[in-house]
């Protein structure tokens, strides 16, 4: 909901780095440039991760449903999907793909961040819808198909990732099939709550 806001202050914050980097602020003091520095610190460690959000993201990952509860909420406000790692102490349906797993567990947590790292190359980015949706591809194959069959998964895969039935965006299929299928065991084992 405060989305224009964050926004505005992300624009302020990338238009400060840019200056630094090109000498714009060395007319200023020294203690002045020393307060312009903290303040880029504080912007950076709260939108550092975020700097190159230009809209709302399609999906989010939560590593913890109950702490990052005013983020699921304004999440499902505004219509964007939650993935979400779902302990005992949290309401599973307050993800719309609930990842069952022990959030206080740093082993759980870290076994699944290993997963999206392991699959993308890169550490899990919550804000990158990309990460969001192969996190969940260990169990999401069979969302939706009408028929098990390989063609049926891959076009409800495509479908609720891209939110249409134009080929264009068969990728997203292709992506979720692919991991899938090398995680076929922890599907079925998670398909029979086991």
């Amino acid at each position: 909901t405060n989305f224009e806001i964050i926004k505005k202050r992300i624009e302020y914050f990338k238009d400060l780095e840019k200056k630094k980097a090109e000498g714009e602020l060395e007319k200023y003091s020294k203690k002045e440039k020393a307060k312009i520095d903290r303040e880029l610190r504080n912007l950076k460690l709260k939108f550092g991760g975020i700097k190159n959000l230009e809209k709302l993201p399609d999906a989010i990952f939560v590593l913890d449903m109950k702490k990052d509860a005013a983020a699921v909420k304004e999440a499902k406000m505004k219509g964007i999907k939650v993935i979400g790692l779902a302990d005992t102490n949290v309401d599973p349906t307050l993800a719309d793909f609930p990842i069952p797993a022990n959030d206080d567990a740093l082993s759980s947590v870290k076994y699944i961040l290993d997963k999206v790292k392991a699959i993308t190359g890169k550490a899990a980015d919550p804000w990158n819808i990309k990460d969001a949706f192969l996190a969940s591809a260990l169990y999401l194959a069979d969302y939706g198909a009408a028929q098990q069959t390989y063609n049926a998964e891959w076009r409800a895969a495509m479908i609720y990732f891209s939110g249409t039935t134009n080929t264009k965006y068969r990728f997203y299929g292709d992506s979720v099939m692919k991991i899938a299928s090398q995680y076929e065991e922890d599907i079925k084992t998670i398909e029979s709550g086991s």
